[in-house]
């Protein structure tokens, strides 16, 4: 299996989640997009954020809620491993999907 496959069948490990226990609530209420560099170093990382860090690794992300006729209808999220920091066009970039 290849690095990609195994992250992605980590993740699908630990969803179905309940929406609340997610990063969707605060991505949808702040519109905006949330940046996290260092998942386990952050002061600000929400525990379903931390949760994935621990699943995966030292990790860094980026989620964005996305809009659909003025109405939330879920998130986008970007993972990079090893962890760096996102650029500005990134983030925009991240921010047009959503």
């Amino acid at each position: 299996m290849t690095s990609t496959a195994n992250a992605a069948a980590k993740i699908a490990s630990i969803y179905p989640k309940p929406v609340a226990q997610t990063s969707f609530p605060r991505a949808t209420l702040e519109r905006r997009v949330l940046c996290y560099p260092d998942v386990p170093g952050g002061a600000d990382v929400p525990d379903s954020i931390r949760h994935i860090g621990a699943v995966l690794g030292n990790i860094s992300v980026l989620v964005a809620a996305m809009w659909w006729k003025g109405k939330s209808i879920g998130t986008v999220a970007v993972i990079r491993q090893p962890p760096a920091p996102f650029f500005e066009k990134e983030m925009a970039l991240l921010q047009t999907f959503a």
